[in-house]
């Protein structure tokens, strides 16, 4: 058992436990400041002339990428690629 003053057993000050929180366990982000460019939507990629390999798709994913970047404290921009499918 602890003392109540000092000992194994003894509860730190609350101010310490959270500067230890915030030293050990919330980590600064490695996106903090940067400009990130997030592409959402289809794609197409020319055969040749007439042809293309498409890929529909309706952006959901780059969006929440997006945002998921702006949490970070980075500056993220999400442009929708268009086609005549999502225009």
């Amino acid at each position: 058992m602890a003392s109540g003053l000092n000992g194994k057993g003894r509860l730190p000050e609350i101010e310490e436990m959270i500067n230890y929180i915030e030293s050990n366990f919330i980590r600064q982000s490695i996106l903090a400041g940067k400009k990130v460019l997030v592409t959402a939507g289809p794609t197409e990629e020319p055969i040749d002339p007439v042809r293309v390999i498409t890929k529909r798709s309706s952006g959901k994913m780059g969006y929440a990428i997006a945002e998921r970047i702006a949490a970070e404290e980075a500056k993220a921009e999400a442009e929708k690629l268009k086609n005549k499918d999502n225009e």
